[in-house]
């Protein structure tokens, strides 16, 4: 089982540091550019398993490392808005449910969840920067309504990963851990 405690608990301690380090606030500006940044990663990971949508290549060429990376690019930022929105359980409870799945997914039912997934992620950014007055009044049925959002969007991702890619838990684990020290690295070099 994706150990989403331990994944939680390293990426809180990232979001500690850099908070620390760039003297940056969660902002609805900051949860959404995370969610731009959400979308930017799901078309980079595509991008790395281009017979997904690339319908007119005969050959794609397509390298399973370098979609693992991308893939858990993907989760980091789940991650980082997970911690940021106080949405931790939204991350938990689909992990546990996953172990029961046997399904595997097609190009198809893949390109479908990404797209639903942008449209999700799409949807708690753009609401999530709006001011407007009265918005205080209705924030917690907003971050409710969001929070119930991002939950399908990262069981989608899991289906994606598991079923659609094949990977199990322990190489999302250690290529995520990989990332999070190379992001370490790169903060402490101005990045």
């Amino acid at each position: 089982m994706l150990n989403t405690y331990k994944l939680i608990d390293a990426q809180q301690m990232v979001e500690e540091h850099l908070r620390t380090r760039n003297g940056t606030n969660n902002t609805p500006k900051r949860a959404m550019l995370n969610c731009l940044a959400i979308v930017v990663e799901i078309c980079e990971m595509l991008n790395e398993k281009p017979s997904i949508f690339k319908y007119w290549s005969l050959q794609p060429k397509e390298y399973r490392e370098k979609l693992l990376e991308e893939y858990v690019d993907v989760v980091t930022l789940f991650l980082v808005v997970a911690v940021e929105n106080e949405w931790c359980n939204a991350i938990h409870d689909p992990a546990l449910a996953f172990r029961e799945v046997t399904l595997k997914m097609d190009k198809e039912q893949i390109a479908e969840s990404c797209l639903e997934i942008i449209q999700y992620i799409s949807s708690i950014g753009l609401t999530n920067n709006l001011q407007f007055e009265g918005f205080e009044k209705h924030k917690y049925e907003v971050n409710s309504r969001h929070e119930r959002y991002f939950k399908e969007a990262w069981i989608l991702v899991l289906a994606i990963g598991f079923k659609g890619f094949a990977f199990d838990e322990k190489e999302i684990e250690d290529a995520y851990f990989r990332k999070a020290q190379e992001n370490i690295k790169r903060q402490a070099s101005g990045y």
